[in-house]
């Protein structure tokens, strides 16, 4: 099954939120809060990927003072926050977009707009943290020029910045990029390694692999699946399994 990004939708509007968690749970894994009295808690132990916030809340507590409360939490400031409200002035949109909403939506508004911030948003944070990350814990080891490479460095070199990067890994593109034919490129990685390129390929993200989940950063394996572009932990575990033998949470776990 697929892992789905969680989405918090903060409205105390009943029918409002109904609406929006029957348009996005196809596709998300929906939480509704209602009140923001526990709020804080509530979106700790969610952990969501994105929140949506509506401004106006009964009570001592605004959607915009809890904005404020997100944004100085050192576990929750990287959230992205879209809010919504029937206000639509100049101010309120500013000092929402100022507190570090990354978006706005006035009532009523289109819902098929809705969904696409949110997937552009997503999409958006996804990338930045992807790099991030990679840039943080995993450095090139390779600083030569592709002209000063035999070609099978160059294989080694390009499969590692596809590995780092955000583009589809496939024999056609690898082939693509470095420049060779997919049946030279076949033929070089069996006689040096003696596999065949698409095992070298997952053998080569299962090494990424455990460098993430050894990282000092301490990466969940849900998070690391998603960097090495894998559509679900279950499929991402049952590789991991295969080509080192243990689990990926037993690796983390014991540092080894």
């Amino acid at each position: 099954m697929k892992n789905l990004n969680r989405i918090l939708i903060v409205e105390d509007s009943k029918a409002f939120s109904t609406v929006m968690v029957r348009l996005l749970k196809e596709e998300f894994e929906t939480k509704v809060l209602a009140e923001l009295e526990s709020g804080l808690e509530e979106c700790r132990n969610f952990n969501p990927d994105i929140i949506l916030l509506d401004i106006m809340f009964p009570g001592d507590i605004d959607g915009l003072s809890f904005l404020r409360t997100l944004k100085n939490s050192k576990d929750m400031a990287h959230i992205p926050i879209i809010l919504i409200s029937a206000l639509a002035t100049e101010s309120t949109i500013r000092n929402g977009l100022e507190l570090g909403a990354n978006d706005y939506l006035v009532k009523p508004f289109d819902l098929v707009q809705l969904v696409l911030k949110v997937k552009n948003l997503l999409d958006l944070t996804g990338k930045t943290k992807r790099k991030t990350l990679l840039d943080t814990v995993v450095q090139f080891e390779n600083k030569l020029s592709k002209k000063s490479l035999t070609t099978i460095e160059r294989i080694d070199m390009m499969l590692e910045q596809m590995i780092n990067g955000e583009s589809k890994i496939s024999i056609e593109s690898l082939a693509k990029e470095i420049p060779t034919s997919q049946s030279t490129l076949t033929r070089l990685i069996k006689i040096k390694y003696g596999l065949t390129t698409n095992n070298y390929i997952m053998k080569r993200k299962m090494e990424k692999a455990t460098i993430l989940l050894n990282s000092e950063r301490g990466l969940p394996i849900k998070e690391v699946a998603n960097i090495l572009d894998f559509d679900s932990v279950a499929y991402f575990t049952k590789c991991y399994k295969r080509y080192t033998g243990s689990l990926p949470k037993v690796v983390k776990k014991s540092g080894l």
